[in-house]
């Protein structure tokens, strides 16, 4: 598959691993699509030129990781005017331990006796 830009920039941004993200720029967006009876496509989120703007900022100034990260949250909390719930910490600490131990493979058995959960017999 390919996509002609006609020469336009793409910026690809990846949300929150728990989905928090989601959940605060979805109400933002006037359109979606369904793909595969599952997932969904989302688009036309209120303020693009502005964010179109920044990015293109974040690209003609070649800003630091850290100040694009830093952008980026402000997009995601700029649109945050409701209260999100937030993830389960059962959920979450698992998360942020898989995500700090990238390097090592760790077992299901290890991450779930990290924050005093059993395995399902089933895994």
């Amino acid at each position: 598959m390919s996509i002609d830009t006609h020469d336009a920039n793409i910026a690809v941004c990846f949300l929150d691993d728990l989905g928090t993200d989601l959940l605060k720029l979805t109400p933002r967006m006037d359109d979606s699509i369904v793909i595969g009876g599952q997932s969904r496509v989302y688009s036309n989120i209120s303020h693009e030129s502005e964010i179109i703007k920044s990015a293109e900022n974040i690209w003609t100034q070649r800003s630091s990781t850290e100040d694009v990260l830093e952008e980026f949250d402000s997009w995601v909390e700029f649109f945050n005017t409701e209260h999100i719930d937030q993830p389960d910490p059962r959920v979450a600490k698992p998360v942020s331990i898989i995500k700090e131990n990238c390097s090592v493979n760790l077992s299901v058995s290890e991450v779930a006796n990290s924050v005093n959960l059993s395995v399902p017999s089933s895994v």
